[in-house]
């Protein structure tokens, strides 16, 4: 089985090919002007290095954020157009969910072992995923003074160990916040690339029972960390767009 796992959600791209039971090949850099050239090229000789062409692929896995606004239209785009062109079912993962899986080197939680993730999104204010280790997963937008009362709401008794998945300077202050005002032990694992990894983006995918097995890409929906007006304004655009075209 030939997937496909991509993540465009920070300036960094994140690329990963490989199998079914998750052994693969992954390419990471940092990108910008001419992104969308970057991307098309590295997939079809990610593709190349493997013996294979796009059409040979038989799952595609895209990162839907939270995330940049113009990373995830390019990288969902990406996806889409690869899925309907050669019929290759697709499936979602959000940014903070592998970051977790990132952080504690396992897709799934022990009892008692909580993972959380943050990105930043403004001044004062990060996205965080929590798996709260009972099978439980919450996200939300929250300012930094609200930390500490964010995770006491959503910890269940008996948590130990809270791994802390994020970037440098982020997972330190995540750490300070949890030392003080919560009794549990905190484990911080940076993320180099400040954001999710394609390999981990593909893995999540992969334990998924119900991953897609048909062409559907309705659930390939981009989560923004913060949209500016200008950007709102394209968004709306782009979609009001479609729907003409589907109307014809």
């Amino acid at each position: 089985m030939h997937v496909l796992a991509l993540s465009t959600s920070t300036e960094m791209q994140s690329l990963w090919l490989g199998d079914g039971d998750g052994v693969g090949t992954s390419q990471v850099e940092r990108v910008a002007r001419g992104q969308g050239r970057a991307l098309t090229a590295a997939i079809w000789e990610l593709c190349a290095g493997r013996g294979i062409g796009v059409a040979d692929l038989e799952l595609i896995v895209a990162d839907v954020g939270p995330g940049s606004f113009t990373g995830l239209r390019l990288g969902l785009a990406t996806a889409r157009a690869i899925a309907w062109a050669h019929n290759v079912p697709t499936a979602p993962v959000g940014s903070l969910v592998a970051m977790v899986a990132a952080g504690r080197g396992a897709v799934t939680a022990s009892p008692g072992r909580a993972g959380l993730a943050a990105l930043p999104s403004r001044a004062g204010v990060s996205y965080l995923g929590l798996d709260d280790g009972a099978g439980r997963w919450h996200e939300d937008a929250v300012a930094d003074g609200q930390v500490t009362a964010w995770l006491r709401e959503r910890l269940p008794a008996g948590t130990e160990l809270l791994t802390i998945a994020a970037a440098a300077a982020a997972a330190d202050r995540l750490a300070a916040a949890v030392s003080a005002g919560l009794e549990i032990a905190a484990e911080v694992r940076p993320v180099d690339v400040g954001g999710p990894s394609a390999g981990w983006i593909a893995l999540v995918a992969l334990s998924r029972p119900d991953r897609a097995e048909a062409n559907d890409t309705t659930e390939l929906v981009p989560r923004y960390l913060s949209v500016s007006a200008a950007e709102r304004h394209l968004d709306a655009a782009i979609d009001q767009r479609a729907l003409t075209a589907e109307r014809r």
